[in-house]
């Protein structure tokens, strides 16, 4: 083989192996379905239930698609996603009503097999209509547990507000999470307040396997 073309077919094993590796949510599919399969596993947009009991979550369900791309909580009160081929945007509600209320938005990743994952992604473009200044009015978190458990183990979580950007990759723990056989990442973002509306775009999500 002459030596160009031997570059070439190692530069290429690279790039294989690396996809093999690494996966960037499949928004182009999750816009259509809510759901995508990659190498790595399965994304799934879906919503729990226990907002008030954070991070006990439960009573999953799948989202109501009320146009191409756009999804709806539960109740159509507690907020909805909408889906572009650049990111996901997140509106969630207050909880005035505590029954309808209840639902939060997450983004879930079930790897088809257990081991160390790292995590990253950012969220941006963060709004609250109001309290404009307090940097509390949205929660984030990214969690790991059972597909159909009701209690996940934080990974990492925080505050922020309007304006705000939380990089995801810029969190230690997001650089080696350790799964066992059947457990998902969950990435959430939320108004945990009872009042007002707050959301933001979740975008650049990538999971890969962590080495080490």
């Amino acid at each position: 083989m002459r030596p160009s073309l031997m570059v070439f077919a190692v530069m290429m094993m690279g790039v294989m192996a690396a996809d093999l590796r690494a996966d960037t949510w499949p928004l182009a599919d999750m816009k259509k379905t809510a759901k995508g399969t990659t190498e790595l596993g399965e994304w799934s947009l879906v919503v729990f239930g226990g907002r008030d009991d954070f991070p006990c979550l439960v009573d999953r369900k799948e989202l109501e698609e009320v146009e191409p791309g756009r999804w709806v909580l539960p109740e159509r009160t507690a907020g909805e996603l909408a889906v572009s081929a650049d990111n996901v945007n997140v509106r969630s509600a207050g909880r005035q009503n505590t029954a309808a209320d209840k639902w939060m938005s997450a983004r879930v990743f079930a790897p088809k097999k257990g081991g160390a994952y790292a995590v990253s992604g950012k969220m941006t473009n963060l709004w609250c209509d109001l309290d404009q200044n307090a940097k509390n009015t949205l929660k984030w978190a990214v969690l790991r547990g059972k597909a159909d458990g009701r209690k996940f183990k934080v990974i990492a979580t925080g505050e922020a507000g309007q304006g705000d950007t939380v990089d995801l990759s810029a969190q230690e723990a997001m650089k080696k999470v350790a799964l066992e056989d059947g457990e998902t990442i969950v990435i959430t973002l939320f108004r945990p307040d009872f009042w007002g509306a707050a959301g933001g775009d979740i975008t650049a999500v990538k999971i890969e396997k962590a080495g080490g």
